[in-house]
């Protein structure tokens, strides 16, 4: 599938990246739609930057990205529902939601906003937390 991501730490490109599997407790969505958020242009321009006053700066959490790797982005989105990970309960497929860009795989959560790892709202499809879903009303 697509995406767009955030390669050597500059520059947004479109790549193939591996459709993303639900696990229990997950859904798989289409994105629909994902905002561009200031703090996304400001993290293309200024990623280095940013992970170090983070760094600096008592109470934040961690972010542990690699920018020499591909970094993942898209945190406001609205999306699909197509599937649901085994034994999840979740809205039925078709369902327009959007969710807390966090994402629950057992005992980790993992932020859907700035990471090597986790796809966000800049792909084709992407993962969501099944508690954690929002419907999007009609209108």
């Amino acid at each position: 599938m697509r995406a767009a991501v955030l390669r050597e730490g500059r520059m947004i490109v479109r790549d193939d990246v591996p459709e993303p599997v639900p696990g229990p407790g997950q859904v798989l969505v289409e994105v629909k739609a994902c905002g561009i958020c200031g703090s996304d242009l400001h993290f293309a321009a200024h990623g280095a930057d940013m992970l170090a006053a983070g760094a600096d700066m008592e109470g934040v959490p961690d972010l542990d990205i690699d920018l020499a790797g591909d970094v993942y982005m898209g945190h406001e989105f609205s999306a699909e529902i197509l599937d649901a990970g085994p034994g999840t309960e979740a809205p039925a497929a078709g369902s327009l939601v959007t969710s807390v860009p966090v994402l629950i795989s057992g005992d980790s959560i993992s932020p859907i906003v700035y990471s090597n790892t986790t796809v966000g709202g800049y792909a084709e499809k992407m993962l969501l937390s099944a508690p954690l879903l929002l419907p999007v009303p009609n209108g």
